[in-house]
């Protein structure tokens, strides 16, 4: 595969990548991770242009923000952090939080 080829497919790998973290299609994000492995190691061996590697890089980093940003999301609607005061305006009974405290 030619070096353009390469950096292309990978370009369309992690536009694709980046969709699915829009829509928060946890699964499909899974499967896509082979591919991309598969692609990085092809783009590193290929020596592709600084420029292009850059722009790549540029594109990933911010797939790694949105798919954290993801994981938070849901990691509240999973397990929702508990209440810092209860209805009456008082500290919940239990081992202190670090959020005690805080509005």
């Amino acid at each position: 595969m030619r070096v353009s080829d390469v950096v292309l497919e990978f370009a369309k790998v992690l536009e694709c990548e980046r969709e699915l973290a829009l829509r928060a299609d946890v699964d499909a994000l899974g499967v896509i991770q082979g591919k991309k492995r598969a692609l990085l190691d092809q783009l590193l061996a290929s020596g592709a242009p600084a420029d292009e590697a850059a722009h790549l890089r540029e594109l990933a980093l911010a797939n790694v923000q949105l798919i954290r940003h993801l994981v938070a999301c849901l990691s509240s609607l999973c397990a929702p952090e508990a209440a810092t005061y209860d209805a009456g305006g008082g500290r919940p009974v239990g081992a202190m939080s670090r959020s005690w405290g805080r509005l």
